[in-house]
């Protein structure tokens, strides 16, 4: 997974690496967005790795 600075904190890229074409792709979030937070993106990425959208990576509140 690759992010991109887009500005501001809540204004990042997405983009998953692709193993078939060696490159990674922009990849659209959940929201229908190409752009959003890290958290939204990192979301988006466990739920693509574990085959559910509803299940989070678990980091969000942890000191």
């Amino acid at each position: 997974m690759r992010l991109r600075y887009g500005g501001s904190a809540s204004t990042w890229g997405f983009a998953l690496y692709l193993a078939s074409t060696d490159k990674y792709e922009d990849t659209i979030l959940p929201t229908g967005s190409f752009v959003g937070t890290p958290e939204e993106a990192l979301d988006s990425a466990c739920g693509l790795s574990w085959g559910s959208r509803r299940w989070s990576c678990g980091i969000r509140g942890r000191a």
